[in-house]
């Protein structure tokens, strides 16, 4: 049942797109709403589409006998008890956390929040290495600092930055800077070295499309794809991630 309703979540969201291009003539190229709107709602559909590959093929692999009681299954379930643990304590340093000092208090916050998750995936598709781990992390970090560059103004809007205080303190660039309609030539410099910093997290994990078949294969290099398309539409923009369209 839950297979059937995944096939009907992408059905539906792939419809949506359609009328997107053909009637409202939303694109990727109509500035940073189309891309934030394609990117969010893309990483969304991508994660319906992969949970609904995982469901297949563990079922298909049950039917086969490939999980073992005393192995797989409680491998398996410690993969979610280390993805499940990290999110639950990401979510509850989001209700006390602000904002974040240096980059090694945000990078910290991402293990929790966005690492695991590509971790599970590896675990699930049988492909989990340390250095496929490593490349999966890399990505993963990226893609959340992608996002935090691309939700400036609803972040500060909910009352937190994850822009790293540094890095703000270096490019002289205050709270109500960020608040602004537009970004001013401070903010776009910090937004560029925020996006290249991504840029070479995304890059540095990359080749791990490489190393996998299948879905696995497919899962992540759809998630690359998606942080490159942004990154390309943030510097389209001339890294005024402020501005509304």
């Amino acid at each position: 049942f839950t297979i059937i309703l995944g096939f009907t979540f992408v059905g539906l969201q792939a419809h949506e797109y359609i009328d997107a291009y053909t009637q409202q003539h939303l694109t990727l190229g109509s500035g940073i709403y189309g891309s934030t709107f394609f990117m969010l709602t893309g990483f969304h559909g991508l994660h319906v589409t992969l949970g609904t590959l995982m469901l297949i093929i563990i079922t298909i692999r049950l039917a086969l006998g490939h999980f073992l009681p005393r192995d797989e299954w409680r491998q398996l379930g410690n993969t979610s008890a280390d993805v499940g643990a990290p999110h639950i304590q990401a979510n509850r340093q989001d209700q006390l956390v602000r904002s974040y000092q240096t980059y090694q208090e945000l990078a910290g916050y991402c293990e929790l929040s966005a690492n695991p998750v590509g971790r599970v995936v590896l675990y699930i598709m049988g492909a989990a290495t340390q250095d496929r781990l490593a490349m999966s992390d890399s990505i993963c970090t990226a893609l959340q600092l992608i996002e935090h560059s691309q939700d400036v103004a609803e972040d500060l809007g909910n009352g937190r930055i994850y822009l790293p205080r540094e890095d703000r303190d270096a490019h002289r660039v205050t709270a109500a800077d960020l608040a602004k309609p537009t970004a001013g030539e401070n903010v776009r410099k910090l937004m560029r070295f925020q996006t290249d910093r991504a840029d070479t997290l995304l890059s540095a994990g990359a080749p791990l499309v490489g190393t996998l078949r299948g879905a696995a294969r497919l899962a992540i290099a759809g998630y690359v794809a998606g942080g490159r398309a942004a990154i390309k539409a943030i510097r389209d923009g001339g890294y005024d991630v402020l501005r509304s369209t």
